[in-house]
């Protein structure tokens, strides 16, 4: 009993010293406002990187044909609760020079990106222009390359649907070197988004982009059961020009409370 009230005292103690411990690089922080660079990339310095990448794996797989190859990404760069362990003993190939914004046009609505781009970073250039891609997961540091690989499906539109979906064309590395297009391979495109790296490495993306505006009406709707509930969201869902109180809503969120559901519809303003 007394060891047990112990190790909760300590306990305590520890999280108290690690609390004060962070504050220094809290305050830090907060004062020099410390936030992810935005990177910019030729087209033709991105052609060499990835041609590097890929002369690279080709030439482990020549020399070894049944190497497995994963990425050379450590235990907390990534959103992944998994342990890196399965890492061990494999080759490690490290693409952390594709960090860079490609493109971004204005007119076409589109932004091309490397893969380890963060939608932070993403976000942060296209609104300077109006835009933002049309899905953001919740997460800022979500990288585009790893919102298609593991689906993103944290966050999701009704209108655009999963990130990957808005995914115009994408550039690939195969397991033995080649570099390909996903608009070339549809086959292995389809089965790609969710795959978390096991078929080929996504090393740029060119995504859609829409307008963004500086404010959202949202309209809060409150339903009495779930049935009701369900049957307006297959109505919003599947009616693209809807009218009346539906509106043209370009946000949906749902929330249940306690067993009750409410829905927020936003309208651009």
């Amino acid at each position: 009993m007394i060891w047990e009230k112990l190790k909760i005292i300590l306990s305590i103690i520890i999280d108290i010293f690690i609390s004060l411990c962070e504050i220094p690089f809290l305050i830090f922080k907060t004062n020099k406002n410390v936030s992810t660079p935005v990177r910019f990339k030729s087209q033709q310095q991105h052609k060499l990187d990835i041609t590097q990448i890929a002369t690279e794996i080709r030439s482990i797989t020549n020399h070894n044909p049944s190497v497995q190859i994963v990425m050379d990404r450590k235990s907390g760069e990534g959103h992944s609760t998994r342990s890196t362990a399965y890492k061990d003993g494999k080759y490690r190939i490290n693409i952390s020079s594709l960090n860079s914004i490609i493109e971004i046009n204005q007119h076409e609505e589109y932004a091309e990106v490397e893969a380890l781009v963060t939608f932070e970073e993403v976000c942060k250039a296209t609104i300077k222009y109006g835009l933002l891609p049309a899905v953001v997961p919740e997460f800022k540091s979500i990288t585009i390359g790893g919102a298609i690989q593991g689906l993103g499906i944290e966050s999701t539109s009704w209108k655009y649907g999963t990130f990957d979906k808005t995914v115009i064309e994408a550039t690939l590395i195969t397991g033995h070197g080649n570099i390909l297009y996903a608009s070339e391979v549809p086959d292995l495109w389809k089965n790609l988004p969710g795959s978390n790296g096991t078929i080929a490495l996504i090393v740029a993306a060119r995504i859609r982009l829409v307008q963004a505006t500086e404010w959202i009406h949202l309209r809060y709707v409150f339903y009495p059961n779930l049935s009701n509930f369900l049957n307006d969201i297959e109505k919003k869902i599947s009616i693209q020009t809807n009218t009346g109180w539906i509106g043209d809503n370009q946000v949906i969120d749902a929330i249940h409370f306690c067993g009750k559901n409410q829905t927020m519809n936003g309208i651009v303003a």
